[in-house]
């Protein structure tokens, strides 16, 4: 039965239930006309060509960036080399100060460390002895001054005053170790903000050590200059207090119209701080303090009796040493 196997002509043909066909036009169908311009549709490219790829700049992107990459990386090792010659030329500046390393050609820098700490820990050591002979020195000083002062009291002469010192004998007497501005090498400030080469697997870490340490210096300073204030203080208050007790302890009848400076007020202190008078093989026969011309009141040619107002000093002199001696036994006991 081929009419009845033949398909239908179109899709749009159908069959009604009493078996009768009807026609269908075989023309496309039509599109409806819009006043509206027509909307463009988008142009998809293909990238999944191999010539599109190598035309685009896939390869070519990443061989910029390798590049970039190496030159970076060369540029960072020559910058890490210069630094490291410039810090090896640095060791060597410092094994020409180290005295045992002078003779070596080409020390080690474990060789050169070792030896600047120990040079370091050898100047602290110099520094403590030297404060203390410093120390040793001054107190010497203040001593013989302190007599020579009593001499002059009795005198009527002007006291003898303490010279001024500068900030580097309180430096010294300390002991501390002071760092200048002018001492630190001149350097660049990017040398220790990288450590090492770059490897191919990535950067090292930066380091800055810059503030660190001009906060520590800052610190050191501050101490220091603290510490040299305390010292002129103490220093000032012990010399004004030893030329108080002299002029309280050697005061006599004859000289008590001597006019003392403002600063030295006469204050309480310890009879141990009362230096006696010297010793005197005999008396002076023509001493007198207020004439010292004169003789000492008799017409004698070779006289060896005192001056009345000599012998009446010295009794007060000798009453006055007896009183802080006993004062000072009497402590000791306690």
């Amino acid at each position: 039965m081929p009419a009845q196997d033949k398909a239908p002509s179109s899709p749009a043909e159908s069959s009604t239930s009493d078996g009768s066909t009807e026609s269908v036009s075989t023309a496309p169908p039509r599109t409806p006309v819009s006043s509206a311009p027509p909307v463009p549709m988008p142009i998809f490219m293909n990238f999944t060509g191999e010539d599109t790829i190598k035309g685009v700049g896939g390869v070519r992107s990443k061989t910029t960036r390798r590049i970039n990459t190496a030159e970076r990386r060369a540029t960072h090792n020559a910058v890490e080399r210069q630094r490291r010659e410039t810090l090896n030329g640095r060791f060597m500046d410092l094994a020409a100060m180290l005295s045992n390393l002078r003779d070596i050609r080409r020390p080690s820098k474990s060789l050169i460390v070792n030896s600047s700490i120990a040079h370091l820990h050898a100047s602290h050591r110099h520094r403590i002895i030297a404060a203390q002979q410093l120390r040793m020195l001054k107190e010497e000083t203040d001593a013989l001054r302190h007599e020579a002062n009593a001499w002059c009291l009795r005198a009527g002469a002007p006291f003898i005053e303490e010279p001024m010192r500068d900030e580097s004998f309180g430096v010294v007497l300390s002991g501390e170790l002071e760092f200048e501005a002018a001492d630190m090498l001149p350097g660049d400030a990017s040398e220790d903000e990288e450590s090492g080469e770059q490897s191919p697997c990535g950067a090292t870490a930066p380091r800055n050590v810059e503030t660190l340490s001009t906060d520590e210096y800052a610190l050191l300073q501050r101490r220091q200059l603290e510490h040299a204030e305390m010292l002129e203080q103490a220093y000032h208050a012990q010399v004004l207090q030893q030329h108080a007790h002299i002029a309280r302890a050697g005061m006599h009848p004859s000289v008590s119209s001597h006019s003392f400076p403002p600063e030295y007020e006469i204050l309480d202190a310890p009879p141990q701080y009362y230096t006696p008078a010297p010793a005197m093989a005999g008396l002076i026969p023509a001493a007198g303090f207020e004439n010292p011309a004169m003789a000492n009141g008799c017409d004698c040619a070779e006289c060896t009796h005192p001056h009345p107002a000599l012998a009446a000093k010295w009794a007060q002199e000798r009453m006055l040493l007896a009183h802080h001696q006993e004062l000072l036994e009497q402590r000791r006991g306690t």
